[in-house]
């Protein structure tokens, strides 16, 4: 049965990635999702193990308790029902990823889906960047947001921040895949969703992809740092080029960034801290109520802008209380990745350096990915150190 699980949980990984390119509910998505979650129900209700990471199970559930707590003060209940709801089966997510991987192999199969996950997204982002951007096609008018709309589907952020993931799914794999044809198809994987992070204009997911990826690469170097430091010199050089030859309000995000510093408003950020700032004094130790940040920002004759800051919004949304369970479940998981064997033990932190950084750019609470991320990262803990191993060590 969990050999069934595990392929139904990678396709769900795999279709994942897409999601956000479909207009309206992805049908592959939603009939995925369904069928995954009655197993998980399933497998939980069968399942008789022990729980093996005891801190990070009870700080995920405190976090879930005092969502859910949020709804009676929120000041969208609504919203935070629907959205502590989904924490839930989120945090679910987690627990059945990580139960399934029992060895390096099941592992080293859940990173080929999040390798494979970029593949349909990054195609259309690089076909919507050939054909011009057809923003048309949209009824979006042609600036910045519609372009930006038209080359990377409904929330360029998130998407960037799935390619980015995938990125480093395809380099770890490439670094141990000894067959020739392997490293050249997860060359081209990493290139074209590497390629599709630039285009979809995210800053914040660009930067979390080069941090991410400077990890990952300085975690696998093994006395190889002047080879690792020329590959990053080579790829900065040529991330240069490209942003040049990206469509002009694109290019014009990443080029503009000390324009926007200098002026003050930091892509409208400084207005998004201020908002913050009132919401906050109103409802320090509580909170808003969970993913209520925009609402309390409107009703308070703010913008309303999202507040593209993981823990900005937990701050605002769920109080101290609720940031200082976020930032003690995030400790807890990271401690995990010193029992990680080798040379798993990069990835792991290159997917923790990746929502690390993504979180202070992007709203990434509400998303699947990362909750699916911290599956891989305890799963990968319950490998045996000196036991069988898993991914293959990098080819020399």
């Amino acid at each position: 049965m969990k050999a069934g699980l595990r392929w139904i949980l990678g396709l769900y990984i795999v279709a994942l990635g897409s999601e956000e390119l479909f207009i309206g509910p992805p049908p592959l998505v939603f009939v995925v999702g369904v069928v995954l979650f009655l197993l998980f129900s399933l497998v939980l209700a069968t399942m008789q193990t022990r729980i093996r990471f005891p801190a990070v199970a009870v700080l995920m559930l405190l976090f879930a308790f005092w969502t859910f707590a949020s709804i009676f003060w929120s000041v969208d209940p609504e919203r935070s029902t629907r959205y502590a709801l989904v924490l839930v089966q989120l945090l679910l997510t987690t627990w059945i990823t990580a139960a399934c991987i029992d060895d390096g192999a099941s592992l080293e199969r859940l990173v080929w889906c999040l390798a494979l996950s970029s593949v349909w997204p990054s195609l259309m982002i690089i076909r919507g960047f050939l054909a011009g951007a057809p923003v048309a096609a949209l009824g979006v008018p042609y600036h910045d947001i519609g372009e930006r709309l038209a080359l990377a589907g409904a929330d360029p952020n998130l998407n960037a921040y799935r390619m980015g993931v995938s990125v480093l799914a395809a380099v770890h794999l490439g670094l141990g895949a000894r067959a020739l044809w392997a490293r050249v198809l997860l060359g081209v994987l990493a290139g074209m969703a590497g390629f599709a992070v630039m285009l979809t204009g995210s800053r914040g997911g660009a930067m979390a992809l080069a941090g991410a990826l400077l990890a990952l690469l300085v975690a696998s170097a093994r006395g190889r740092v002047g080879r690792v430091l020329l590959v990053l010199a080579a790829l900065g050089c040529l991330a240069y080029v490209a942003i040049g030859r990206l469509p002009g309000s694109v290019s014009a995000r990443y080029l503009g960034i000390g324009r926007e510093v200098a002026s003050g408003t930091m892509a409208r950020r400084k207005y998004v801290y201020q908002e913050a700032g009132e919401s906050f004094q109103r409802h320090p130790l509580l909170g808003v109520g969970y993913l209520a940040f925009e609402t309390a920002s409107r009703r308070q004759g703010g913008q309303g802008l999202a507040a593209h800051n993981d823990l900005l919004e937990t701050l605002v949304d769920l109080g101290l209380v609720g940031l200082g369970l976020f930032l003690m479940l995030l400790a807890a998981l990271g401690r995990e990745v010193g029992a990680i064997p080798l040379p798993q033990r990069g990835f792991a932190l290159a997917l923790l350096v990746s929502y690390g950084l993504s979180a202070f750019t992007i709203t990434l609470l509400g998303a699947k990915l990362p909750w699916i991320c911290f599956g891989v990262l305890l799963g990968a803990a319950r490998l045996p150190r000196n036991g069988p191993p898993g991914l293959p060590a990098p080819a020399p």
